[in-house]
């Protein structure tokens, strides 16, 4: 029963990312946040950003512009191993600060704070439309595949970096498009491995199986919201996503989930 809960949720998370004007990434983590500890939480959204990713390459592969997703990919690789390790390096850190409330017990932790921030931030750059229409000049595109990629590796929050110094360097959508998620791949491709090695928890292998069916449905709602659904932003839904987002991650700084 909690499973078949936990993978509908995830489900209408991943149909929601198609028109809520959120990311695959950006709305998945909070939904996981909620279910597992926001370690594994990061590892499962990258596991089903990568797995929409794949299926997007397969439809797009052909509009890939080659020698910008090498170059890029050649210094966001990098940056992405170094966000992962201070990921790692992250999670290992004690509690701050332990407190209560009546018989609930609540722990801030440097990770839940980090993750809490970055949620924060990148919701503010994904809902103001002047930074989210900003296009950096090509001459700067390999310190944003460096920032881009470090943002990847260290909670999976990569697509708007990455658009902003992508965007002007290939202005046909289509190329534009497949560039990014070959780029994606490859950053989700580097960083998975690492969180695996990282997360060997208990937890993470004692339900094994639950996660893979909260992934697996995670990625057929992303599969059936890509296929039926038109990709508009509806205003109303997108403040109560946008709510959604700020709230969960009010809670992760706080320590309550």
């Amino acid at each position: 029963m909690e499973t078949a809960l936990i993978a509908t949720l995830a489900f209408l998370a991943s149909m929601l990312t198609f028109f809520s004007g959120f990311g695959l990434g950006t709305l998945m983590l909070p939904v996981f946040c909620i279910i597992y500890p926001v370690e594994i939480a990061v590892l499962l959204t990258a596991i089903v950003h990568l797995l929409n990713n794949c299926f997007k390459f397969l439809l797009t592969y052909k509009n890939i512009q080659w020698n910008y997703a090498v170059k890029f990919s050649l210094f966001a690789i990098p940056s992405a191993v170094l966000g992962s390790y201070i990921f790692k390096e992250w999670l290992e850190e004690e509690v701050l600060f332990n407190y209560h409330i009546s018989t609930f017990n609540f722990e801030i932790t440097l990770l839940k704070i980090l993750i809490g921030c970055i949620m924060l931030l990148f919701v503010f750059v994904e809902i103001n439309k002047k930074i989210n229409s900003q296009q950096i000049h090509p001459k700067y595109l390999l310190i944003g595949a460096a920032i881009s990629g470090f943002f990847g590796g260290l909670s999976g929050h990569q697509g708007a970096l990455r658009s902003m110094f992508l965007i002007k360097s290939i202005p046909s959508k289509e190329k534009f498009i497949a560039t990014g998620i070959t780029i994606a791949c490859l950053v989700d491709l580097t960083r998975i491995p690492i969180y695996s090695w990282y997360l060997k928890s208990t937890e993470l292998h004692t339900n094994i199986l639950q996660l893979s069916i909260v992934t697996i449905a995670a990625f057929f709602g992303a599969f059936l919201g890509n296929k039926f659904l038109k990709k508009i932003e509806i205003s109303f839904l997108h403040k109560m996503v946008t709510s959604f987002l700020v709230f969960i991650a009010i809670l992760l700084i706080l320590g309550i989930i």
